[in-house]
């Protein structure tokens, strides 16, 4: 067995100090920055203690998704008429002691040996294009992490979509993939150790306004010399984007000369259509008028109408 197990999910407290002294298989995606939503830099942040990890407690979402976990794995023993055994419990490997997890179920392998970690989602109905051909990114490599810290030659996945449709997948170790999660988490670690920044990516915006909500006035610093670099980057992505917005709008007034009064035009080669329908929106202003009897609050509502451009590849 390459891993030691630490400590129950179900002791809460316990469990979340534990799971600041490695890189959840939840958390690889954003450390390789594969992750759709999170950053590396906020994974980091949590890690050194400069921010809290994001409550959760009330997010509906999130609530719901905990209590339908063991609906959905009776599900995924039904569907797949494997037997399910509950884990929940934070497992640290031996040789990468960075590298952690905790899956929700297990499967039997070959041997009869509860060793086969198998997660359990739930999400809504917009995303159910994202599972089409097996698990999104950032849960291909949940478990991919989560091979690595098991040992298991394969994994599985259920997934509750809309609440209304079950999907499952199995997941093969991916020895790449492995080999990636090694030395990039590794690397990360060595940051989080050293209180050394990771690269931000796309997703960092927010987590950078967390770390630095204010300005030192009147402080001045000599950027880095490869900000000459960036800052080069970013002037002609700028003027590249602003092209691009001019030219859509470009093209986008032409179509709309093509339809003027229309409310929909249907391009020849049957490729697809537009429309450029009158759409309304209301706003409202509030006006406060004081009396003898204490403070009347009425609404003013404006009503705006205008027409919106959309394409449809249905001709």
């Amino acid at each position: 067995m390459g891993y030691i197990k630490v400590v129950e999910q179900s002791a809460i407290g316990e469990w979340l100090d534990a799971h600041r002294t490695g890189i959840g298989a939840s958390e690889i995606a954003a450390v390789l920055g594969a992750h759709r939503f999170n950053s590396r830099l906020r994974v980091w942040a949590e890690k050194v203690g400069r921010l809290e990890p994001r409550d959760l407690s009330d997010n509906e979402a999130v609530q719901m998704g905990i209590e339908l976990e063991p609906f959905v794995a009776s599900l995924y023993q039904k569907k797949t008429q494997r037997v399910v055994d509950k884990a929940g419990t934070l497992l640290r490997s031996i040789l990468h002691p960075w590298a952690i997890c905790t899956p929700d179920y297990w499967l039997m392998d070959d041997d009869g040996q509860w060793n086969i970690p198998l997660q359990i989602k739930t999400t809504n109905a917009f995303r159910l294009n994202e599972w089409a051909e097996g698990p999104p990114d950032e849960v291909w490599w949940q478990v991919q992490h989560e091979m690595l810290v098991t040992g298991a030659p394969w994994a599985s996945v259920g997934v509750l979509v809309g609440g209304q449709r079950f999907m499952w997948a199995d997941v093969k170790r991916d020895e790449a993939a492995i080999a990636r999660i090694i030395s990039e988490g590794k690397a990360f670690w060595e940051m989080v150790v050293e209180h050394r920044y990771p690269e931000p990516d796309a997703n960092s915006a927010d987590v950078l306004t967390e770390l630095f909500p204010d300005s030192a006035e009147g402080e001045e610093l000599a950027l880095p010399h490869e900000a000459v670099e960036w800052d080069g980057e970013l002037v002609q992505l700028k003027a590249q984007r602003s092209t691009l917005d001019d030219q859509i709008q470009d093209l986008e007034n032409h179509i709309k000369l093509a339809i003027g009064e229309a409310e929909r035009g249907v391009l020849h080669d049957g490729s697809g259509a537009y429309t450029w329908k009158n759409q309304e929106r209301w706003s409202y202003k509030p006006l406060y008028r004081a009396t003898q009897h204490g403070e009347i609050v009425k609404a003013i509502a404006n009503r705006s109408e205008f027409r919106v451009l959309r394409r449809s590849t249905r001709a």
